[in-house]
């Protein structure tokens, strides 16, 4: 019986699904009892994207730490913060697949969240970026998936695992009331997201399985409190993604999810309820361009009957090496003053044409000195120049950290605050 599960689910998934092509503006929100939302753009439109070194000692700068991240956080104002949560580093699962905490590991992050509410931060994003399988599947490595296709049974065993380390952590961390199920499922080199034999996932079959990763998640954070939030796991806001988001829309109408339960839901509010995906812009386009591209990704959402639900940019950010190469990356000033006039651009597109964007999480606090290559586009990303920093640079704000801060706060702001933190 199992085994007829497994084949019709594989030649259902493979069927391209009919495309409701209503405009955007004649979706109805709210209809067949579709929640309600509030869009709180005006209080939380800043948030903050950061990993630190004290939950993230072999990749992230040493000086980052829990205390000093919450207090460059605070300087700034964001109110809102997305933090990276491994599943190995926090849950561990034995040859039997029985969970546990690890407990020691849990405190760093309880430390982190503390010192965030001191320093203002009111909502966490926790972003699950990796996976727990079953022992007996013997993934290759912690961003492995079961393959619904090839693997129908482990799958099922993947998906249980999977709904109770939500449940765990939703039960620990009662303060993340915004769990984001995944990270970029879509990228093109599919590293974060693959088969076990290392090889990417069809947009067919990958949709599928975010759409029921979203279910069984939003599932399990909502049986610990009814108020927790589900964010579909965050896409590269490409014109791939929108057709990836389609077919992730396609896969819940289609009547055939959740897999391994008795009945369909159809309803995207079980499944998620904000949408999520990473805008990259480049210095060579315009706010125009940028504004079309993210009018396009929404558009889908309410061709699909979610006109009105929130959406979270749970990255964006610009990398002075992409801009400027590796005289850039040290801080040419021409690149990140470009950097940060544009920055502030599509900020005020945002607030001006994009409504449903509720938070905008800049990746990232600080760049990185320590663990990438000379000339790799993830040093730069920073909106503070690393603590690890050698030098007079150490810890201080880049251009586009104090043209945010204004932006936020008015041109006549001090941006002197931007450097309590170097005070000791």
């Amino acid at each position: 019986m199992k085994r007829l599960l497994s084949i019709i689910v594989t030649i259902l998934v493979t069927f391209t699904f009919s495309l409701n092509f209503f405009a955007c503006e004649k979706s109805e929100s709210g209809k067949n009892g579709k929640k309600q939302y509030t869009i709180n753009q005006e209080e939380y439109l800043f948030g903050i994207d950061n990993l630190t070194s004290d939950m993230q000692p072999a990749q992230i700068d040493a000086k980052t730490t829990n205390a000093w991240s919450a207090k460059v956080i605070g300087e700034l104002g964001a109110k809102s913060h997305r933090i990276w949560i491994y599943f190995g580093f926090f849950i561990k699962r034995d040859s039997q697949n029985n969970l546990s905490l690890i407990r020691s590991n849990c405190e760093v992050l309880h430390d982190y969240i503390e010192k965030l509410s001191e320093n203002g931060v009111e909502r966490f994003v926790g972003m699950t970026c990796n996976f727990i399988n079953p022992y007996e599947f013997n993934a290759s490595n912690s961003t492995t998936v079961p393959s619904v296709y090839e693997n129908f049974d482990m799958y099922l065993k993947f998906l249980d695992l999977m709904e109770q380390g939500y449940r765990m952590l939703a039960e620990e961390f009662p303060e993340i009331k915004f769990w984001e199920a995944g990270n970029e499922p879509d990228i093109s080199h599919g590293q974060w997201f693959h088969k076990k034999d290392n090889t990417k996932f069809s947009p067919e079959e990958g949709s599928f399985i975010v759409a029921d990763l979203c279910y069984r998640a939003n599932r399990a954070i909502k049986s610990v409190n009814p108020e927790n939030k589900l964010v579909m796991p965050g896409l590269t806001d490409g014109a791939e993604s929108i057709a990836y988001l389609e077919k992730i829309y396609e896969n819940i109408e289609s009547g055939y999810l959740p897999t391994g339960e008795d009945y369909a839901d159809k309803n995207t509010d079980n499944y998620f309820d904000y949408l999520a995906w990473h805008p990259y812009p480049t210095l060579k386009s315009d706010t125009e361009s940028f504004v079309e591209q993210e009018k396009k990704m929404y558009d889908v959402v309410c061709r699909h009957g979610d006109e009105g639900k929130p959406v979270f940019y749970t990255e964006i950010g610009f990398s002075d090496y992409r801009f400027g190469g590796l005289k850039g990356e040290n801080g040419e000033n021409d690149t990140q003053e470009r950097v940060a006039e544009f920055a502030v651009k599509c900020l005020q597109a945002i607030k001006d044409e994009l409504p449903f964007v509720e938070t905008a999480f800049w990746f990232r606090l600080t760049n990185i000195s320590q663990f990438y290559t000379e000339g790799s586009i993830e040093n730069s990303f920073g909106m503070f120049y690393s603590p690890s920093d050698p030098g007079e640079r150490a810890g201080k704000p880049k251009p586009i950290a104090v043209a945010i801060y204004k932006f936020f706060n008015g041109e006549n702001a001090d941006e002197s605050v931007l450097y309590n933190h170097l005070k000791g």
